[in-house]
């Protein structure tokens, strides 16, 4: 599997949640409440890049913290959207925002946005990489 530093998915999410239109308090929220938790967790494991088997550990201790009375469900359901962004946008490129009462919050891109995205995320990642020294090949290892 291809990998990206966490940081940089992160960071690539939140642009992709701009780019719909979403209000800066929205994306604001999703920065501090949402990934600033999942990247500490991360960082208290160790890990840097992304990997969705850490992401659903994440997860599973979010929602032992409901059980615990920690956190509200409310609170878990938007650190579980903001996965499934991660998530897609790292599969995908792109998301489709989709308001929906109550299932997903978004949709996947149709595949013209995909490759769009794809190819954004793929040079954003290059020059990422030139910037820090690193070789085209070594970007996707």
């Amino acid at each position: 599997m291809m990998q990206i530093h966490l940081d940089l998915l992160i960071n690539q999410a939140l642009e992709e949640l701009k780019r719909l239109g979403l209000h800066q308090s929205t994306i604001k929220t999703y920065r501090y409440s949402a990934y600033s938790p999942i990247r500490n967790y991360c960082a208290r494991h160790g890990i840097t890049y992304y990997e969705p088997a850490i992401l659903d550990e994440f997860l599973s201790s979010q929602k032992k913290r409901i059980g615990d009375s920690e956190i509200s469900k409310g609170y878990y359901r938007s650190l579980y959207r903001a996965v499934q962004v991660l998530k897609n946008v790292f599969h995908h490129g792109a998301l489709q925002w989709d308001h929906c009462s109550k299932g997903s919050a978004y949709k996947l891109a149709t595949l013209p946005e995909c490759l769009y995205g794809a190819f954004r995320i793929f040079q954003y990642r290059l020059l990422h990489s030139f910037a820090s020294g690193k070789t085209g090949e070594s970007i996707n290892h």
